[in-house]
């Protein structure tokens, strides 16, 4: 693995935790090489990546991204500040790249090809229909990027957290997943930019075939609508 960038937005550090923890595990399989974690403000413009693997993490709101609107009503229902308050990973991949970053046209042109791996954080409901990684997954698609995994869930306690007790461990068993999967790509099918998927894979510590990878129960859903994290 020649390295890795993490992209996270987070409202109360519980998305930032995640992604720092699939750093972690990252790091472990590959000792040798970089994985920086970079909050989504302050991120590069997407054609600007210069890694091996994109890590995309944000959490769920009202059933997918977050907007400046629910970032809004997040800090004002809590009365404590959120980490991300520029943009968000909606807005980050809609102009590839932060405001500052962007040309007169408002859009950069994303690396089409470059391995990515999407995640959410969500609170634990039952049969609500959409979440943030899928919302990342289909935009990084449209912009030609080759995602190595399905989209990964960690779950949070209630609209601040903290995260449930073991997801920690499934992030940075996630991560070192990913590492793995990383060094293993030029085995894999050459076509998964297009289909989203690079054929069926293991869920990491269980040695089964699974095509939703970190995904709650069976019979889960995502996150009520405005549920920050």
């Amino acid at each position: 693995m020649g390295g890795a960038l993490v992209v996270y937005e987070s409202m109360f550090g519980n998305t930032r935790a995640v992604a720092e923890a699939v750093a972690t595990g990252m790091a472990r399989v590959a000792p040798g090489d970089a994985v920086d974690v970079i909050e989504v403000g302050t991120a590069p413009a997407l054609a600007a990546v210069d890694a091996d693997l994109l890590v995309i993490g944000a959490p769920t709101h009202a059933f997918g991204l977050s907007r400046p609107t629910t970032r809004s009503d997040a800090a004002a229902r809590t009365g404590t500040g959120v980490l991300s308050t520029t943009i968000g990973v909606r807005e980050w991949l809609e102009h590839a790249g932060a405001p500052a970053a962007l040309p007169a046209d408002g859009a950069t042109p994303a690396r089409r090809g470059l391995p990515a791996a999407v995640f959410d954080t969500r609170v634990l409901r039952r049969n609500l229909p959409g979440h943030a990684a899928d919302a990342i997954a289909r935009r990084l698609r449209q912009l030609g990027l080759s995602l190595v995994t399905e989209p990964a869930t960690f779950t949070v306690d209630g609209y601040t957290g903290p995260l449930l007790p073991g997801e920690l461990d499934r992030a940075r068993a996630w991560g070192e997943y990913l590492a793995t999967l990383l060094r293993a790509l030029p085995l894999l099918p050459e076509d998964a930019g297009a289909t989203g998927a690079r054929g069926r894979t293991e869920t990491p510590g269980t040695g089964r075939s699974a095509p939703r990878t970190g995904r709650p129960a069976s019979g889960t859903g995502p996150s009520a609508p405005g549920s920050p994290r």
